[in-house]
């Protein structure tokens, strides 16, 4: 029975424990994790380089990437028992460096959850600084997870496995981000799990209390967080586990410098309740620093927290005049204990001290800017594979004149843009593509229903290629063969997946996104079947045309070429937008041998929506009076690519669109513009095709051959051509 009554004494006491072992995760780790997501480059990176337009309001299983971010730094505590894994003392070897002052009942209640391990190997998988990464049960939202997910969520062609993987992803970076949050504390990083549950009092009587105080203090005053600004850490070439622990700090040599981990800087510089070198803390809780003595703190009077009464605090800095604005330095707090007489400055490195609040204010105001900083450099860190995917020389990604059989060889450049300047050495090189189709034909000038979710294809480079460089980009192909892009495809994009070594971390994934044409058709026409003389079409070779440009009227034409000319040996070469090159018998993309007087060829491309079009054929003579002689006939043109897609507008532009009325200064109008769509709106894009000599055609892209008008300086009507 007594027996029992212990056990069931202990899990009530575990029970309010509950929440003490960090960061309130309710309030406090998310509001740190909104913080630290306002300060990254989280939003930029989503819309750039997944193509998520709405930022981080894009919504996965119902909940946006904020949310989920969030919902993660709260989940890190769920269930109770993952909280033993949130300890890391950077002083101790990465496999001795968990929280080692367990009071008995937590190892009894948490039992099914050792071995313990410290938070910096709990949230990377890492035992010491360039050792291997090692398995640990019960931990499926680390690092290494995110990167599983991430990359499992890039690669599925499963719109519902996608899904389900950005939303892992997202969790596990914001249980991460609770990780990284947790040694800001100074408990946390001075193996200090005693001052969770029992309090160090003013007149140093220990009573039982639920919560750090430090933490407690955070969690009654939001605004702190809210306050805070962003102190990044400035690494040379990180590693993930330098934002804890870059091992630089052996405990006798303290510093500020942002080049420590957070683990390191807060063990170095701040107290926990039973940590203090001046209150005898036994040898699990003995740390040199941070130091008292009188060469570097005096004592200072302050007003008590909540209150009038004076109280004398060890201040880093010189003391200021008394006031209610509280700006002295509360580094620690004189203890009730101490003997009024020895209270002196020369007497410092020797007097009991505690923490109140006023400390923890002191401690917040410095610390807090660095949990921030730290959270949102670690989540770009996660981020910072970037790729840039451009045109190679080709001027396309893919062309076809097989339209039933769509596309089936994508060919593009690669180049490594990561913001960290890392190298993408060795790894596997995998394209995505999405889409949608067109449920009816969607070379009209409508727009035209498709199907409601996307489509993905997913190929590897088939060149053998493993590495994308800084410097000049890397020439990637990927054969699609039976898995090619339809011709009816719309709203299309690129993503070009990296996994591997990144910079000094395998296993790291880089993404590159486009925004492509959607299938593009070119059509080039020979128009050498018609001839505009003196405002009026006619047919070339006719007996009115002749007529209308012989002048010695012996039925040959003599001052003008009126008749009919095919061509042969074509010759087309695409180039990307600003970089033009010319098409010729030795240089081209795509060539066939003839075409005949009013007929025309069609391709169809995937390219950029703005591309260069040049072009090199010779013209054939086709009537036997016809004696004028003709150059090759070289052209060169900017043409654009269709949009046939969905895109996300700002604001303004939605105003513009739909013509509602704006909000004005006052916002009095429930359904005024800004207020309408104030997250945007979506717009569907979609192609202007006309009519010219009895064919649909995209106008952005077709080429016209034709014969100069006579007299020169006339012109014809090109809509009354047949």
């Amino acid at each position: 029975m007594i027996k029992n009554i212990n056990i069931i004494l202990l899990s009530v006491i575990f029970l309010f424990l509950s929440d003490a072992y960090s960061y309130d995760n309710e309030i406090t780790h998310r509001d740190l994790t909104s913080k630290a997501i306002e300060k990254s480059a989280l939003k930029k990176y989503v819309i750039g380089n997944l193509g998520f337009n709405e930022g981080l309001e894009a919504k996965f299983l119902g909940k946006s990437i904020l949310r989920l971010v969030r919902d993660g730094s709260y989940l890190e505590d769920i269930p109770n028992c993952r909280a033993t894994n949130h300890f890391h003392n950077p002083l101790k070897p990465w496999d001795q460096s968990y929280m080692s002052d367990d009071p008995g009942w937590l190892g009894f209640e948490c039992s099914s959850w050792k071995p313990w391990y410290s938070n910096i190997t709990w949230a990377t998988g890492y035992l010491s600084p360039n050792g291997p990464q090692i398995t640990r049960p019960r931990q499926w939202m680390g690092w290494g997870d995110a990167w599983d997910y991430y990359y499992w969520a890039l690669t599925s062609t499963s719109n519902k496995d996608r899904e389900n993987y950005l939303v892992k992803t997202f969790q596990a970076l914001g249980q991460v981000l609770h990780l990284i949050q947790d040694v800001s504390v100074p408990a946390h990083v001075r193996n200090d799990f005693t001052s969770h549950y029992l309090h160090y009092g003013p007149d140093h009587i220990k009573f039982l209390r639920i919560g750090n105080q430090f933490e407690h203090y955070i969690k009654e005053n939001p605004q702190l967080v809210a306050e805070a600004k962003a102190e990044r850490p400035e690494f040379q070439n990180p590693r993930v586990v330098d934002f804890w622990d870059t091992d630089q700090y052996r405990g006798d040599n303290p510093s500020t410098s942002l080049s420590l981990g957070l683990a390191e800087f807060i063990n170095a510089n701040y107290f926990s309740e039973w940590t203090i070198p001046n209150n005898n803390p036994d040898p699990k809780h003995s740390f040199l620093y941070p130091a008292v003595n009188r060469d570097n703190t005096v004592i200072c009077e302050d007003f008590a927290p909540g209150s009038t009464d004076i109280r004398r605090y060890i201040s880093r800095r010189t003391c200021p005049p008394l006031s209610e604005a509280r700006k002295a330095d509360h580094f620690a707090a004189i203890s009730l204990v101490n003997v009024e007489s020895v209270i002196r400055n020369e007497n410092i490195s020797s007097l009991k001290l505690d923490l109140d609040d006023n400390v923890n204010h002191t401690y917040a105001q410095e610390i807090l800017p660095r949990a921030v900083g730290y959270s949102a450099a670690l989540l770009d860190y996660f981020f910072r594979g970037g790729i840039e995917i451009s045109m190679s020389e080709e001027g396309v990604y893919a062309l076809t004149d097989k339209p039933e059989e769509g596309f089936k060889k994508i060919t593009l450049l690669a180049k490594n843009v990561s913001a960290e300047g890392e190298d993408m050495p060795e790894g596997t090189i995998e394209l995505v593509v999405k889409y949608k189709m067109a449920l009816e034909d969607p070379f009209q000038s409508k727009p035209v229903p498709t199907t409601g979710e996307f489509a993905y294809i997913l190929v590897p480079e088939a060149g053998g290629v493993r590495s994308i460089p800084r410097g000049e980009p890397a020439k990637l192909v990927f054969e699609l063969g039976d898995k090619a892009i339809p011709l009816w495809a719309t709203d299309v994009y690129f993503q070009l997946v990296y996994r591997g070594k990144l910079g000094q971390e395998e296993g790291a994934v880089a993404v590159g996104f486009k925004d492509i044409s959607e299938p593009t058709p070119v059509d080039y026409v020979n128009n050498m079947d018609r001839i505009c003389l003196y405002g009026n079409w006619y047919v070339a070779g006719s007996p009115e045309a002749i007529d209308l440009v012989d002048t010695n009227k012996d039925g040959r034409a003599d001052v003008w070429d009126p008749y009919p000319h095919n061509l042969k040996d074509l010759h087309f070469k695409f180039s990307p937008y600003g970089k033009p090159q010319y098409a010729s018998e030795t240089k081209y993309d795509y060539s066939f041998p003839f075409l005949e007087a009013g007929a025309y060829a069609r391709i169809y491309i995937l390219g950029d929506y703005q591309f260069h079009f040049s072009s090199y054929d010779l013209v054939v003579n086709t009537h036997s009076d016809d004696w004028f002689t003709h150059l090759p006939h070289y052209y060169y043109l900017t043409k654009y690519g269709i949009t046939n897609q969905v895109v996300h507008e700002e604001t303004q532009v939605c105003c513009e669109i739909t013509g509602t009325p704006h909000c004005g200064p006052d916002y009095s109008d429930l359904y005024c513009c800004e207020r309408l769509y104030e997250q945007g709106c979506e717009v569907r894009y979609y192609p202007g095709f006309s009519s010219f000599r009895g064919v649909q055609r995209w106008k952005g892209a077709m080429i016209t051959t034709y014969m100069p008008a006579y007299p020169p300086g006339t012109e014809c009507n090109w809509d009354l051509l047949e």
